[in-house]
């Protein structure tokens, strides 16, 4: 009698030391056992064992045995027996009849068939093994035994800091995906390093996942892979997903570090893992070599030479820094404003600027990181100046300026100006919006069929961060997506109301922010903006209060300084700000403002700034005025 095979069917493994299950039918029993714990590395030999028993009082005379695969996760390696046949594509093994191999397998007696595989894809892969048995020539029975395996990156098994991987300290990316267990365990993955005592370290990860899929949180652990030295979730905490450790090093290691994804049931996402050992620069001073007298407005040489030593030094800037003396200057700024609301409603709304620290061997890291470490002392020192101060903190600043905007009292403020880490006090004034000239009237669209390296000049690929009253981002003339962010408004903010939905009411502001944009980078077939082919950062300030659209200085402070932080993310090229106070004066530049220090370090980090210079003529002894922030030297 011929019989047919029955189809094996799907079931799931559940993987710890080995990974087995068992099916048995009335007269044998059928066992699929996996060596190892998951995840299962690429390209490793992952050994499988099929168990066959016999509990019959008749021997098994006939057994066809079939083992089914995942091809898109695994290859056919070899099998203590060879198969009859194999089809690669679909993932099956055949064994037409194993017993002419191995004998009639009588009462109680097993036999274990060894099958290899060579992990070829991560996931989760399905093994499946069927046998179908003849007893005595005469009765026939099948069973079937399937498991359900996770395989991971080339670095499993890593899952604690005894299986950790060592990765080399020259900034070479180890990439890595997150694989939970078929079980559900989440995947940790563990890196080692040795360190060279006083040299700084950069630990940093690359998400190469969507969002939902690889949100990277790293642990810098001591040589006992317990005692915790640092950890980091995001380098911009919401914004820049990635995690950035930057770590002096005071002995030898080994140095354990520990990436995990935030969300522990996310899976299948891949990033990236580099240790770079910082090097130490070295300023000599060649030329005078003895100190010298240079009489005022003469030129001299000076000759220096800077080195990098022993480690990697990436974007150093070397500038000719002369100390300028200059007067003290009183902190107290705009006091008539601040007197005036201190006495109207015992209360009044400041800008505090802080002294930054001075950081012992910052010089020695690439300007980046530089950056990154100043930010994380000014956060400290706020932290610091706010806990021994009765303020009411509103806005904080890190990456242009030192400082934070708060509302006080009077006796807050007599403490902030006796406070000698404190370098000034501003009156946070109110802004309001600024009208834009028209394409036509600048002659802007002469330009858009010019080319320069075979790139029009309608602004492509370059991102302008508009600082206005927020954007309607479901306008036809941004693209009318009808969602935020978009291909158009790829990101943005709303400090007014301190949410993440820049979105502009209209109303007394009456669109106003989105006709700045729409000046900007309108896309319509009649009414093109400057720069059509730019995408928009939408960061809002001013809003709708009874009948006014207002805003205030803390709040445009703060949109500067996330532009700042964020230009390299977006690739901002460019600030624009038709807004100001009622402030006009013929002084120009007015650098002693609250914004100016904001404003200028935007242009020093690449930035252009662009500001409206008012909505009216004033003259003073005969000079044309201008409000601020436009009286900014920089903007």
């Amino acid at each position: 009698m011929r019989h047919t095979p029955i189809l094996p069917v799907i079931l799931v493994l559940v993987a710890l030391i080995s990974l087995t299950t068992t099916a048995s039918a009335a007269g044998f029993s059928v066992s699929k056992t996996l060596s190892g714990s998951e995840p299962f590395p690429i390209n490793a030999t992952l050994r499988s064992s099929i168990n066959i028993t016999n509990s019959q009082p008749v021997n098994i005379t006939t057994m066809q045995l079939t083992d089914n695969y995942d091809p898109s996760k695994m290859n056919f390696s070899s099998a203590s027996i060879p198969p009859d046949s194999i089809n690669y594509a679909s993932g099956i093994l055949t064994w037409n009849n194993i017993s002419t191999s191995i004998g009639n397998l009588s009462q109680g007696q097993s036999y274990i068939l060894y099958v290899n595989f060579t992990p070829v894809g991560q996931g989760i892969g399905y093994n499946n093994a069927s046998v179908t048995s003849i007893y005595s020539n005469t009765t026939q029975e099948h069973t079937n035994s399937l498991v359900r395996l996770t395989i991971g990156d080339n670095y499993e098994n890593d899952n604690t800091y005894t299986s950790a991987k060592t990765i080399l300290t020259d900034g070479t990316e180890q990439y890595h995906t997150f694989q939970n267990s078929s079980s559900g365990s989440q995947d940790f993955d563990w890196v080692k390093f040795n360190a060279v005592p006083g040299h700084y370290y950069i630990i940093q990860t690359q998400n190469y996942s969507n969002i939902a899929y690889t949100d990277t949180y790293i642990y810098l652990y001591a040589s006992d892979g317990t005692t915790l030295l640092q950890e980091n979730d995001d380098i911009d905490w919401g914004l820049i997903r990635t995690s950035k450790i930057v770590w002096l090093a005071d002995s030898a290691g080994p140095y354990y570090v520990k990436i995990k994804n935030w969300d522990s049931e996310a899976v299948g996402g891949n990033y990236s893992i580099s240790v770079e050992k910082q090097g130490h620069l070295a300023l000599t001073l060649i030329n005078p070599s003895t100190d010298s007298n240079v009489s005022p407005n003469r030129f001299f040489n000076l000759t220096a030479r800077l080195s990098c030593i022993n480690g990697a030094c990436r974007d150093i800037s070397f500038t000719l820094d002369p100390e300028q003396l200059k007067d003290d200057q009183d902190k107290l700024h705009h006091q008539e404003d601040i007197e005036a609301d201190l006495e109207e409603d015992g209360k009044v709304d400041v800008i505090i600027t802080i002294k930054d620290e001075d950081i012992e061997n910052l010089e020695v890291l690439p300007e980046q990181y530089q950056q990154v470490i100043k930010e994380a002392s000014r956060e400290y020192k706020q932290e610091e100046v706010i806990a021994e101060n009765p303020v009411k903190v509103k806005q904080r600043y890190r990456s242009t300026m030192n400082g934070f905007s708060a509302q006080v009292d009077r006796s807050g403020l007599q403490d902030l100006l006796e406070d000698d880490e404190i370098t000034g006090i501003y009156y946070d004034r109110p802004v309001t919006p600024f009208i834009s000239a028209s394409v036509p009237f600048i002659n802007a669209d002469d330009v858009w069929s010019q080319q320069v390296n075979g790139i029009n000049l309608d602004g492509c690929d370059q991102t302008v961060c508009i600082i206005d009253s927020g954007i309607n981002y479901n306008h036809a003339d941004f693209g009318g997506y009808g969602s935020f962010p978009n291909a158009k408004v790829i990101g943005g903010y709303d400090f007014a109301n301190n949410d993440d939905n820049p979105f502009d009411e209209g109303g007394a502001c009456a669109g106003h922010g989105s006709h700045v944009a729409g000046i900007i980078a309108s896309e319509d077939s009649t009414y093109k903006g400057v720069a059509p082919g730019a995408r928009i950062v939408a960061l809002k300030v001013l809003e709708v209060s009874g009948s006014k659209c207002v805003g205030s200085t803390s709040d445009i402070i703060a949109a500067i300084d996330w532009c700042v932080a964020n230009a390299s993310r977006f690739n901002i090229s460019v600030i624009s700000m038709s807004l100001g106070t009622d402030s006009f004066g013929p002084n120009l530049p007015c650098d002693s403002e609250s914004e100016a220090a904001s404003i200028n370090a935007a242009v020093q980090a690449g930035l252009t700034v662009i500001v409206a210079s008012g909505n009216e003529y004033r003259g003073y002894s005969a000079l044309p005025g201008i409000s601020s922030p436009a009286c900014v030297s920089d903007a």
